[in-house]
C-alpha cells in the first residue's frame, strides 16, 4: 500500500497538485469564516444567513488570486517554511478587510472581533494543513530515506541539516564534530558526538553514508577523515571547499562526490604573483602541446596575466580547437591568440613561427608521454621527444627567445623505458644550450604524475568502479607521485622566473602514493567493499575486486625525481634545484647522430647500448616491444619457398 501511495504521489502533475491545494484552501477559508462569525454572534443560526454566504464567496477569490500572484502554490509542500506562511497571514488580513467592506455595502453587521478571529483561524488552519501534508509526505518516504551522518556541526553542517530536514532521499541520524565543546549537545533532535563515539551508532542506525560539511578545514585533515571512513566502507560525499562554495549555503545540491584530490589531502600553495608575471605580462608566449593536459593548464594561467600574444602550438587540430575556444571566451581584447598547427619536428615552420610572432617565452610541453605506447613506437618517441626538442631549442636560439622551459618527467631519472630515456636526452639538449653566448635562458622542470591528465590511472579507476569493476592494477607494490594539474602548471611558470642558467628544477611532489592503497580507498569511499582477489566475483552486489595483471612494457614500480645529489632549496618552498651531470657539445652531437640513424633505419636493437651509459642510465625493464620492428623481423625471418 505504501509503495502504491509513493508511486501515486510522485506521479501527480503540478497542475493537479495545485488544484488539490486550492480546493483545500477554499474549504478552510469557508470553515474559518463561518466559525469566526458563529463565535462572535449570539446564535449559531447566523451561519445560514445568505448575506454571510455572499460575503464569503465574494472575498474568497481575492485570497486565491493573491496566493496565485505570489506563487504560493509553486512552492513544494514538503519544504514549507515560516517565510511562505507570511503570505497566509497577508491573505487573511486582506480578506478580512474586504469582508468588512462588503458587509457594509450590503448592510450586514460583521464585527471587528469576528474579522480578527477569522484571520487567526485561517492562518492556523492553512498552516496546520501544510505542516500536516509535509509530515505525511515524509512519513510516507520514511522507510525509503537513506540514513546518513553529517561530519561537521558548524555553520555548514547546520545549513546542510536544515536542507536535509525535508529531504525524501536522506535522513540525518547523527552529527559528528571534532570540537569537544559541541559533543554531547543536539541540534534539534539530532545528537552531536565525536568520531570514536559515533562509530558504534553506525550499525545501529544503518548508516552507510557520511556527508562531510567542513568547507574551511585544511585539505590534510579532510584526507585523514576520508581515509577513516574509507576503512569502514562508508560512502562519502562532501560540501566543497570555500573557494568553490563561495557565498552559497551548504545544501543537498552543493554536495559533491569525493575526488582523489580530496583523498590525497595535498595542501595547495597559492602562487607567488611576483614569480608568475615576469615571463608573461606584455610578452609573446608560445606553448607547445597547448592542447594537452599540462599545456592547456599553462595556457589558462598565461591568459590571466595579460600577455601581448599567446601562441597555441600543437599537432592535434581537435585539441587546438578545444583550447582555443575556451581561451577565446576568457581573453582580453588586448591579447592576440594565435593557433599554430605544427609538429615540433618541423624545424623550418617552427623558425617561421618563432621569428614571425617575436616569441619571448616558451613552455615546451609537446611530447609522447604514454610509456606503453612509446615502447610500441620507439622511432616516433625518439623523433618527437628528442629531435622535436632539438628543433624547438634551435628555433628558440635563432629567434633570441628570452626564456625556454622544458617540461620533463620523473621517468627521465634512471629510465627503464624509451619514453623516460628520450626525455632524459631532451633534458641534456637543453642543458648544453646554456652558454655565455646564448641570449636564451634554458631550464628544465621535472615532476611526476598530474591528476586526471590524459593517460592518468585515476580516470581509469573511476570508470572501472562506475562499471562495477574490476579495477585492474599491474603490480601491488606500484608507487607514484601525484600533483594537481593546476598546481603543476603554476609551479612550472614560477620556476621559469627563477631560472638563470640551465637549471634542472624538481617540484615538491610530497610522498609517493601506493597505487593499490589508492584503489582500495577509491572503492570504499564509493560505498563498495574490496573483493577478494582469489575469487571470481567482479562487481557482484557491493563488492569490487582489484585484479593484478602484469607490469606493462617499460613500467617501473617506483619513480625518482633526481639522479645523484639531493636537491637544494630555491626561493619557492615547492620548487627545488638539482645539479646533474650533462654532456659536452661533442658527446651530445655523437649521441644525436646515432639516434637519428636508429630512428631512420629502424635498427632499434642498438638503443639500449647507446643510452645505457652516464648520464642517461637507461636500463630497460622489458625486452624491446616496438610493434613495427617486430613485424619486420617476422618478415625477414620468414622461410622462402623452394
Amino acid at each position: 500500500m505504501t509503495e502504491e501511495l509513493i508511486f501515486f504521489s510522485t506521479r501527480l502533475s503540478r497542475r493537479v497538485k495545485t488544484g488539490i491545494l486550492i480546493s483545500v484552501d477554499t474549504a478552510l477559508y469557508i470553515a474559518a469564516f463561518y466559525l469566526a462569525s458563529a463565535a462572535g454572534a449570539e446564535t449559531y443560526r447566523i451561519i445560514f444567513d445568505t448575506n454571510l454566504a455572499l460575503i464569503v464567496f465574494s472575498t474568497l477569490p481575492l485570497a486565491i488570486a493573491f496566493f496565485l500572484s505570489v506563487k504560493f502554490y509553486s512552492s513544494v509542500v514538503r519544504y514549507i517554511s515560516l517565510h511562505s506562511l507570511k503570505y497566509v497571514a497577508m491573505a487573511g488580513v486582506m480578506s478580512a478587510v474586504a469582508a468588512i467592506f462588503v458587509a457594509n455595502l450590503i448592510g450586514f453587521h460583521l464585527s471587528a472581533s469576528a474579522a480578527l478571529l477569522f484571520v487567526l483561524l485561517y492562518f492556523l488552519l492553512v498552516s496546520t494543513s501544510r505542516f500536516a501534508f509535509s509530515a505525511a509526505y515524509l512519513a510516507l518516504f520514511e522507510d525509503a530515506r537513506q540514513p546518513v551522518a553529517i561530519y561537521g556541526a558548524g555553520q555548514a553542517g547546520k545549513q546542510l541539516l536544515q536542507s536535509l530536514s525535508n529531504s525524501r532521499e536522506y535522513k540525518v541520524r547523527l552529527l559528528i564534530d571534532d570540537d569537544p565543546r559541541l559533543q554531547g549537545s543536539r541540534i534539534g533532535a539530532v545528537s552531536i558526538m565525536g568520531f570514536d563515539a559515533s562509530v558504534r551508532h553506525f550499525e545501529k542506525h544503518g548508516i552507510k553514508m557520511v556527508l562531510v560539511a567542513m568547507p574551511s578545514v585544511a585539505p590534510k585533515r579532510i584526507g585523514e577523515i576520508l581515509k577513516q571512513f574509507g576503512s569502514m566502507n562508508m560512502k562519502v560525499k562532501r560540501v566543497p571547499p570555500l573557494d568553490i562554495l563561495g557565498d552559497r549555503k551548504a545544501e543537498i545540491r552543493s554536495l559533491q562526490n569525493i575526488t582523489v584530490e580530496d583523498l590525497l589531502g595535498r595542501e595547495p600553495v597559492p602562487p607567488v604573483e611576483a614569480l608568475m608575471s615576469p615571463n608573461l605580462i606584455g610578452k609573446s608566449v608560445l606553448v607547445s602541446g597547448a592542447g594537452g593536459s599540462i599545456g592547456s593548464e599553462i595556457c589558462r594561467n598565461v591568459i590571466k596575466r595579460n600577455p601581448r600574444r599567446l601562441i597555441l602550438l600543437d599537432v592535434s587540430e581537435f585539441a587546438l580547437y578545444k583550447i582555443h575556444g575556451e581561451l577565446k571566451a576568457q581573453a582580453d581584447d588586448t591579447v592576440e591568440l594565435v593557433v599554430a598547427i605544427c609538429s615540433v619536428t618541423d624545424e623550418f615552420r617552427l623558425q617561421q613561427i618563432f621569428s614571425g610572432f617575436e616569441v619571448d617565452t616558451v613552455y615546451h610541453c609537446a611530447a609522447l608521454k604514454h610509456v606503453p605506447l612509446v615502447e610500441l613506437n620507439v622511432a616516433e618517441g625518439i623523433k618527437t621527444n628528442v629531435f622535436g626538442t632539438l628543433s624547438m631549442v634551435r628555433s628558440a636560439s635563432a629567434a633570441s627567445v628570452k626564456s625556454f622551459t622544458l617540461i620533463s618527467t620523473d621517468k627521465a631519472v634512471r629510465p627503464t623505458n624509451v619514453m623516460g630515456a628520450t626525455k632524459r636526452v631532451a633534458e641534456l639538449i637543453c642543458q648544453t644550450q646554456n652558454t655565455d653566448e646564448s641570449e636564451t635562458v634554458f631550464s628544465i622542470v621535472r615532476f611526476g604524475n598530474v591528476l586526471n591528465s590524459s593517460g592518468s590511472v585515476i580516470p581509469k579507476f573511476v570508470s572501472q568502479i562506475n562499471s562495477g569493476g574490476p579495477i585492474t592494477l599491474t603490480h601491488p607494490d606500484m608507487e607514484r607521485y601525484f600533483m594537481t594539474i593546476e598546481e603543476a602548471a603554476q609551479l612550472v611558470i614560477q620556476a621559469s622566473s627563477i631560472a638563470v642558467n640551465g637549471e634542472v628544477f624538481v617540484l615538491d611532489m610530497g610522498k609517493p602514493i601506493k597505487i593499490f592503497d589508492l584503489a582500495q580507498h577509491m572503492i570504499r569511499l564509493q560505498g563498495y567493499q574490496v573483493g577478494n582477489a582469489d575469487t571470481h566475483e567482479t562487481g557482484i552486489g557491493d563488492t569490487i575486486k582489484i585484479e593484478i595483471t602484469a607490469p606493462r612494457p617499460g613500467e617501473k614500480l617506483f619513480e625518482e625525481l633526481w639522479i645523484n645529489q639531493s636537491p637544494t632549496k630555491t626561493i619557492h618552498p615547492k620548487i627545488m634545484k638539482t645539479a646533474e651531470e650533462g654532456l659536452s657539445d661533442e658527446a651530445l652531437a655523437i649521441l644525436l647522430e646515432a639516434l637519428k640513424k636508429i630512428s631512420k633505419c629502424g635498427d632499434l636493437q642498438e638503443i639500449e647500448q647507446l643510452l645505457a651509459p652516464s648520464p642517461i642510465f637507461y636500463s630497460p625493464s622489458s625486452p624491446l616491444a616496438d610493434s613495427l620492428w617486430k613485424a619486420n623481423r617476422r618478415v625477414d625471418n620468414k622461410p622462402t619457398a623452394l
